[in-house]
C-alpha cells in the first residue's frame, strides 16, 4: 500500500493532476510527501505541481531548511503533527482548508504566494518570524487557535505583494507582525481577533506601501497596536468595532499614514451602514494623516476617561466628527495641528463631570463647533483657528478661552454682542483680558467698530473685579464719563449737562447771591451759561469768576461742586487721549 502512494503521489507530481483521496482512508506519511517535495527525479519536474486533496497526513512534516523542488498545492488535508518549514524554499505553497496543530516557518522564503486560506485551521502556534513572502500571503477564511498564546506570530514578516485575512479570518490568540512589511495591500475586511484580556493585533513599526483595510465587519477584541507603523494610502476601519473597555482599543501613537484615516460610517450597501465603533481608548498621538481623519458617525466608549487621545495630531487636511458622531469620554486634540477643517458638526460629546473637549493649543483653519446638542466641557485654551463657528449650545460650555485665538467668526446669523459676552464671562477662572481683546480684534477686522467698543467697555467694567477699593471708583469714574475713553463724546455731553444745570442755577443767584465788583464799562454782562462754563474749564478764564463775589453758602457749595465737575472731566479727558495715544 505504501508503494502504491508513493507512486501515486509521484505521478501526480509529474502531471500536475489532483490527486483526491477523500473517498479512500488512505493515509500518507510525513516523510514520504517531504521526500516527494525535496528530490526531484527529473530537473524538467521543477516546473510542476503536486495538488492533494483529502489526505490524512501522518508523523511531522519536517522540510527545515529544505529545498521545495515544485509548487504545493494540499487541500481539505488533515496533519496529525506539526507542520515544520523553518528556513525552507519553496515556489508556491497553498494549504487551502487544511487542519493543523502547529505551523513553524521562521524565515521562510517563497518565490511564489503562500497561502493558508478556505478554512486552514490551526490548533497551535503558528510562526512565521522573519519570513520572507515573493508573491502574496492570503489567509483569507483561516481559523488560528491559540488563545492565552500567539496565534500568529509574524515580527519581521516581509511580503513581496499583499497580505489578506479576509472573509470569515478568525484569531483566537495574540497576532505579531512587529515591523512586517507588506508590499502592496494588508487587507483584513471581516476579520475577527480575539485576545480580550491583551492586545489582540501587535503590529508596531509594521509598513504597508499602499493601504490598510479593517472593514466589513472587522472586529478586534482586545488592544490594536500600531505604534511607529507607516500605511502608504489609506487607513480604513469603516463599520469596524474595536474592543478593550478600560484599555486602549487602538494604539497608533506615531503612527503615519500617506492618505485618509477612515473610521466613519461606510456608504457601501454592502456593509449594511454598520458605523464605527470603540469601546475603550482610541490613542492617535503624534500620528501624521497625509488626507483627512474621518470620523463621521462613529461612535466611541470610554466615559469618564480618554476616548479619543491624538494629541499632537497633524492632519494635512481636514478632521471630521460629524454626523452623529458620538464620544462618552474626553476628545483629546491638544496641540494637534490640522491644516484644514476641523468640524464637529452634528456630533454629541459628553464626559459628565469632565471635559468634553480639549482644544488646548490645537491649530487649525476652520473650526466648526457646531455640535447637535450642548457638549459637556470645551477647553479652548490656546487653540489657534483662522475660521470659528460655534453655537448657543457650546457657547454655554465653552471653557478657559485664555490664549484662544481666531481671525474670523462665521457667524449666520449674526451672534448678538452680549451673547458673546456671556460667553466670554461663562469661561473659568479668574478675570483674563485676552479673551475680550481677540474679540474686539475681530470686530475690528469685520468693520462691526460698534461691537468692538462694547466688547471693549465690557473688559474694563469686567476688570474691576480685580482692583481695590480706589481703582474701583476710578473706573467707575471713567465708564460714566466717557465710556472708559470709548465714548469720549460723553465728556462734551456731560459738560453740557452741566452748563444748562449751572445756567439755570446762576440765573436764579443773580444779582442776589453773586455781586459785582468791577465798574459797569470794565466786565461783560452777566451770563448765566458763560458763568457755568468758566468755572467748568479750569485752564481757561473767560473773566466771569473774577467780577462776580459769591454771597450765600448754597451758592458757594454749586460753585466749588462746578469747579470739582471740571477739574474731574479734564482729568478724564487727558487721561483717555493718553489711553488712545498708547493703542495706537
Amino acid at each position: 500500500m505504501a508503494e502504491e502512494i508513493k507512486d501515486a503521489l509521484r505521478e501526480a507530481r509529474r502531471t500536475g493532476k489532483l490527486l483526491d483521496l477523500r473517498s479512500s482512508d488512505t493515509v500518507v506519511p510525513a516523510e514520504v510527501l517531504a521526500d516527494l517535495l525535496t528530490r526531484p527525479d527529473d530537473e524538467q519536474l521543477r516546473s510542476r505541481t503536486l495538488r492533494l486533496t483529502g489526505a490524512r497526513i501522518t508523523g511531522p512534516l519536517d522540510l527545515e531548511g529544505a529545498e521545495l523542488v515544485c509548487s504545493t498545492e494540499l487541500s481539505a488535508c488533515r496533519f496529525e503533527e506539526q507542520v515544520m518549514l523553518r528556513e525552507a524554499t519553496a515556489l508556491t505553497l497553498r494549504l487551502l482548508g487544511c487542519e493543523v496543530p502547529a505551523f513553524q516557518a521562521n524565515h521562510l522564503t517563497t518565490h511564489g504566494n503562500l497561502e493558508l486560506a478556505k478554512g486552514f485551521t490551526i490548533k497551535g502556534h503558528m510562526s512565521l518570524v522573519g519570513a520572507h513572502i515573493g508573491g502574496q500571503l492570503n489567509c483569507s477564511g483561516a481559523k488560528l487557535n491559540n488563545s492565552g498564546g500567539y496565534a500568529l506570530l509574524a515580527d519581521g514578516l516581509v511580503v513581496d505583494e499583499g497580505m489578506f485575512c479576509r472573509d470569515g479570518f478568525i484569531a483566537n490568540g495574540e497576532v505579531h507582525l512587529v515591523a512586517a512589511r507588506i508590499g502592496t495591500y494588508l487587507e483584513l475586511d471581516g476579520a475577527t481577533f480575539n485576545n480580550p484580556k491583551g492586545v489582540a493585533f501587535y503590529a508596531d513599526g509594521l509598513k504597508v506601501e499602499q493601504s490598510m483595510f479593517c472593514r466589513d465587519g472587522f472586529t478586534a477584541r482586545g488592544e490594536v497596536r500600531l505604534i511607529g507603523a507607516q500605511i502608504g494610502g489609506n487607513f480604513s476601519l469603516l463599520g469596524a468595532r474595536l474592543e478593550k473597555p478600560g484599555g486602549s482599543a487602538l494604539t497608533a501613537d506615531g503612527l503615519t499614514v500617506g492618505r485618509n484615516i477612515l473610521c466613519r460610517r461606510p456608504e457601501s450597501p454592502r456593509m449594511k451602514g454598520r458605523p464605527f465603533t470603540a469601546r475603550g481608548e482610541l490613542r492617535l498621538a503624534g500620528a501624521h494623516v497625509g488626507g483627512n481623519l474621518e470620523m463621521d458617525g462613529a461612535s466611541l466608549d470610554n466615559a469618564e476617561r480618554t476616548a479619543l487621545h491624538a494629541e499632537g495630531l497633524i492632519a494635512d487636511h481636514n478632521v471630521f466628527l460629524r454626523s452623529g458622531f458620538a464620544s462618552r469620554g474626553t476628545v483629546n486634540l491638544r496641540g494637534a495641528r490640522i491644516d484644514g477643517a476641523l468640524s464637529l458638526k452634528g456630533a454629541k460629546l459628553s464626559d459628565p463631570p469632565g471635559t468634553a473637549l480639549d482644544l488646548y493649543g490645537r491649530k487649525a483653519a476652520p473650526l466648526l463647533l457646531l455640535p447637535a446638542s450642548p457638549p459637556d466641557e470645551i477647553r479652548l485654551t490656546h487653540a489657534d483657528v483662522d475660521v470659528f463657528a460655534d453655537s448657543p449650545a457650546t457657547r454655554t460650555t465653552a471653557r478657559y478661552l485664555q490664549g484662544f485665538r481666531y481671525d474670523t467668526l462665521d457667524e449666520n446669523p449674526i451672534v448678538r454682542v452680549s451673547e458673546r459676552l456671556e460667553w466670554i464671562r461663562g469661561q473659568s477662572g479668574n478675570y483674563s483680558p485676552e479673551p475680550y481683546e481677540q474679540l474686539i480684534a475681530v470686530y475690528h477686522r469685520a468693520g462691526r467698530e460698534e461691537d468692538a467698543r462694547r466688547v471693549a467697555i465690557a473688559k474694563q467694567q469686567d476688570r474691576r473685579s480685580q482692583l481695590n477699593w480706589l481703582g474701583k471708583v476710578w473706573s467707575y469714574v471713567l465708564g460714566g464719563l466717557v465710556g472708559h475713553g470709548y465714548r469720549t463724546w460723553l465728556a462734551g455731553a456731560w459738560l453740557m449737562g452741566f452748563v444748562l444745570v449751572g445756567w439755570f442755577i446762576f440765573d436764579f443767584a443773580h444779582p442776589k447771591y453773586l455781586v459785582t465788583i468791577k465798574p459797569l464799562d470794565q466786565r461783560p454782562s452777566f451770563h448765566a451759561g458763560a458763568y457755568a462754563l468758566d468755572l467748568l474749564l479750569p485752564f481757561v478764564n473767560l473773566g466771569y469768576q473774577d467780577t462776580w463775589i459769591i454771597h450765600g453758602r448754597w451758592v458757594l457749595v454749586c460753585v466749588l461742586l462746578w469747579h470739582l465737575v471740571g477739574w474731574v472731566l479734564t482729568s478724564v479727558v487727558v487721561a483717555t487721549v493718553a489711553g488712545m495715544l498708547k493703542r495706537r
